[in-house]
């Protein structure tokens, strides 16, 4: 029902920018914050509170046709905080202050095939109890991820114990076979940067 109503008022919206001549000269953004786990992992509906790719992935779509081919598909993963610095961009103003988002202009124009060096995400706090995972309430039991290229390490706070999650997206895209304990030196590298 959610999706209906949104999908019928954006809807809406384009009709009355068409009406208007103003659908192509019209930046147009469709995002979200976080995708949602429907069953994957055992989770159901976490709204936030996963890092797995069924939460971690949300949906970016940009429609300006007088900088941006219709049907560009880029695989490079980015960040939300990358549509600001990308935003700016295309209009030509200048950042005043240096941001943690990135252009995303030079993937758009084919310049380069790669956003960032590396991707970070913390989960939302827990509230609710379906996650058995959840060792220490509050800020303290968010969960982290860091991905660099095809490697995504996941943090899981734990009061005894740290856990820590390694998988192969490339190989491995569902996150079904936990390398940690097998390739401990790509562990400690990426530990090394999500705790720097």
């Amino acid at each position: 029902g959610g999706i209906r109503c949104v999908d019928t008022h954006i809807g809406r919206l384009f009709e009355f920018l068409k009406e208007k001549n103003l659908y192509d000269d019209t930046l147009i953004i469709l995002t979200s914050d976080h995708g949602e786990s429907l069953g994957e992992k055992g989770l159901y509906f976490q709204h936030g509170s996963s890092i797995y790719e069924s939460s971690l992935k949300s949906t970016l779509i940009f429609r300006y046709p007088k900088l941006i081919p219709m049907g560009k598909i880029i695989s490079s993963r980015i960040q939300n905080i990358d549509i600001i610095p990308t935003v700016l961009d295309m209009m030509d103003i200048p950042l005043l202050d240096k941001i943690d988002g990135v252009s995303l202009m030079p993937l758009i124009r084919g310049k380069s095939n790669k956003a960032r060096d590396y991707i970070f995400a913390e989960s939302a706090e827990e509230h609710l109890k379906e996650n058995e995972r959840i060792f220490k309430s509050g800020v303290k039991g968010k969960w982290r991820t860091m991905i660099i290229d095809d490697w995504k390490i996941i943090y899981i706070p734990h009061p005894e114990k740290e856990i820590f999650e390694l998988y192969n997206l490339k190989n491995d895209p569902k996150e079904e076979n936990n390398l940690i304990d097998k390739e401990g030196k790509i562990a400690s590298i990426i530990k090394k940067s999500l705790f720097d």
